[in-house]
């Protein structure tokens, strides 16, 4: 059931920028997956309306769930269609394309409600009537970049978690989506885990990493020039996933699968992976752009040793990169937000990702300089959501009787989930972490947990305690207090989070300016930084939307 609520001259006020709202209602779960799914696909979906919206109004949908719950959902009218006088009972509508943001949220719903249905459903189920049914290929379109001269030389950030690739077009840098409107790509690797390929790059990785978790690797960024034998590197090695000894050269190499395994095991340095990785967002972003890319500046770490920017530029040519530049992380999110074009300025640069850094700068047109860096290396995404699965499944223990193994696709599915909830809880107060019929304990029993935003905060707080400290410690490495720095650079997916910013806030004590989406920073600097090699003089940073 589809719900109209009014919102006149709302265009108008800034601070409200939705045209129409409207309700979805689902009444049951296999309703609530067929409409998650089949919008994932198409990228937007037709409502019934009598509303009167002109293309390009912006609209707020929120899909009601059989469990009372609510998942909203921001996109464009892109077509409105008013039905023909002399054709009795024609539809009158909108065509809306849902905003790339979202489309996670509908892959996520769609998983979720397929869990939660059990039993596979009877064709007479009942669907949603919002559904556009009308045949569509799978999204593989290729985007075009406004009029404009394109620099030849594009930008790359090979990211801890995540990796992207930005373009530009006349006076503006452009990160560039995928077919489905996806500017980020996990930096997972699966490693003979498909029949036709030996490795699997990208979200098709993630997607495999709950069947074959023990074949995905993951943060190999981490492990570039990484020497085996060092001590400083014993730690983190031995926390692997997989096995690891020395290569030919001294470099750690993993050893993926076990000896039981049919597939056998297979030996691959953390160059080779992060090759991989770099070749496929380079293959993927030639595709959309319908030109090859093949001359790069690729950022790295502040702290990156000289071994491991070596292993970064042969990870790039193994990719069939040219790299022209290597520039520091926290330099690209700076020119990401402006500065650096006149006079020196002095900034600091909160980047909370993959892992967590903070940078002090001062830079200007001519040249940079890096005055003080300090960074948690154990300290990221990933070792976030393993701080909420491992509080989620206590709560399951107790109040379900339920043991989860520590390692195996059950747990793997609670850090996917976990990974999920994080993010929506940087838009909404609460959200559920739903496992669905996936109990180790052999009953039919769903185990899900609702999770609020405060108690996420109380979880974290020991957390941004330590990156609060790191941030101290930059600064007298600097030799500078928190009002000598003239703003706050936000980079990474961590700093959406509200109280995550707050922290930053109250670490510096002025507000964190920009208008630069904080997972974008480093590869719309890096790409900025491209731009100024090629002889471009750029004004506009953005992501370029299908």
């Amino acid at each position: 059931m589809l719900d109209d609520h009014e919102r006149p001259a709302l265009r108008s006020n800034p601070r409200l920028p939705v045209d129409w709202r409207a309700t979805i209602r689902c009444p049951d779960w296999a309703s609530a997956e067929q409409l998650a799914a089949t919008n994932v696909s198409r990228g937007g979906m037709f409502l019934r309306t009598e509303r009167e919206l002109q293309i390009g109004a912006r609209v707020e949908v929120a899909v009601e769930l059989p469990d009372g719950s609510r998942v909203p959902v921001q996109a464009t009218v892109r077509h409105v269609k008013a039905p023909d006088a002399a054709t009795p009972g024609a539809l009158r509508g909108i065509g809306i394309e849902v905003d790339a943001a979202y489309r996670n949220e509908l892959a996520a719903l769609a998983e979720i409600a397929r869990l939660r249905q059990g039993p596979a459903p009877s064709a007479s189920a009942p669907r949603p009537l919002v559904l556009d049914r009308s045949p569509t290929p799978p999204p593989r379109r290729a985007i075009a970049l406004p009029a404009g001269a394109s620099g030849e030389i594009v930008g790359i950030d090979l990211g801890s978690a995540l990796s992207g690739l930005a373009a530009t077009a006349g006076h503006t840098v452009y990160t560039v989506p995928d077919a489905y409107g996806r500017t980020q790509h996990p930096s997972l690797v699966c490693l003979d885990c498909d029949a036709e390929r030996q490795a699997v790059v990208g979200w098709d990785a993630h997607r495999l990493r709950l069947d074959h978790h023990e074949r995905v690797i993951a943060g190999a960024k981490r492990l570039l020039g990484a020497p085996f034998a060092d001590p400083r590197w014993a730690a983190e090695l031995a926390a692997l996933p997989y096995g690891c000894e020395a290569g030919p050269d001294g470099e750690a190499v993993l050893v993926v699968g076990t000896a039981g395994d049919p597939r056998g095991t297979r030996r691959v340095s953390a160059t080779e992976v992060c090759s991989l990785v770099l070749d496929h967002v380079r293959r993927t972003a030639a595709e959309q752009l319908g030109r090859p890319v093949r001359r790069a500046v690729l950022t790295h770490p502040v702290l990156a040793t000289p071994a491991q920017r070596e292993a970064l530029g042969r990870a790039a040519r193994r990719a069939e990169l040219e790299v022209i530049e290597l520039i520091p992380e926290p330099l690209a999110a700076a020119l990401a937000h402006g500065f650096g074009r006149g006079a020196s300025e002095v900034v600091g640069v909160y980047d909370f990702g993959g892992s967590f850094q903070f940078t002090v700068l001062e830079l200007s047109a001519t040249a940079y300089r890096v005055l003080g860096t300090a960074s948690l290396r154990d300290v990221g995404g990933d070792q976030l959501d393993q701080a909420l699965a491992e509080a989620v499944a206590e709560t399951l223990r107790r109040r379900h009787g339920v043991e989860l193994p520590a390692n195996g696709p059950i747990w793997h599915k609670l850090l996917q989930t976990c990974e999920r909830a994080k993010r929506r809880l940087s838009v909404d107060e609460m959200t559920l972490i739903d496992l669905g019929n996936a109990n180790p304990a052999g009953t039919d029993e769903a185990l899900s947990q609702q999770i609020q935003r405060e108690a996420v905060e109380r979880l974290f707080r020991p957390v941004l305690e330590r990156t609060r400290a790191a941030c101290a410690e930059g600064l007298r490495a600097a030799g500078l207090l928190p009002s000598a720095l003239q703003a706050i650079v936000l980079a990474g997916g961590i700093v959406r989070l509200p109280f995550v910013k707050r922290e930053v806030e109250r670490i510096a004590r002025v507000v964190p300016g920009g208008a630069v989406q904080p997972e974008d920073a480093v590869v719309l600097g890096a790409a900025t930084f491209a731009a100024r090699l090629s002889g471009h003089a750029t004004t506009e940073v953005r992501s370029l939307k299908l």
